[in-house]
C-alpha cells in the first residue's frame, strides 16, 4: 500500500506537470554509481532553481520484472510480447 508522503508526492508532481515546473535531470546512485533518470519538480529561488528529485524513471521492462501487489490482477507476460512503450 502507498504510504501517505507518496501520495503527496505524486499530487505535488501532478501539479508541477500542470505549471510546466517538471524536469527530467540523470543522476548516479551513491552506492554504486549506477546512472539513472529521475523526474525533477523545479522550484524557482532567488538565486537560480532548485532541482527536486520526486521519481525515478524504470530502466528495465517493468512486465519482465515487478508483479503486481497481493489482489492486484496479474499480467500474463507472455500474452502480448508488443506493447507500447517497452523497452
Amino acid at each position: 500500500m502507498l504510504t501517505v508522503a507518496e501520495k503527496q508526492n505524486f499530487d505535488m508532481l501532478g501539479i508541477a506537470f500542470a505549471a510546466k515546473d517538471v524536469a527530467m535531470m540523470e543522476c548516479h546512485f551513491k552506492q554504486n554509481g549506477d546512472r539513472v533518470p529521475v523526474i525533477c519538480i523545479a522550484v524557482r529561488e532567488e538565486t537560480g532553481m532548485l532541482m527536486m528529485p520526486v521519481a525515478l524513471l524504470l530502466t528495465f521492462d517493468p512486465f519482465e520484472n515487478l508483479v503486481p501487489p497481493d489482489g492486484a490482477e496479474t499480467i500474463d507476460i507472455n500474452q502480448n510480447k508488443e506493447r507500447p512503450g517497452s523497452l
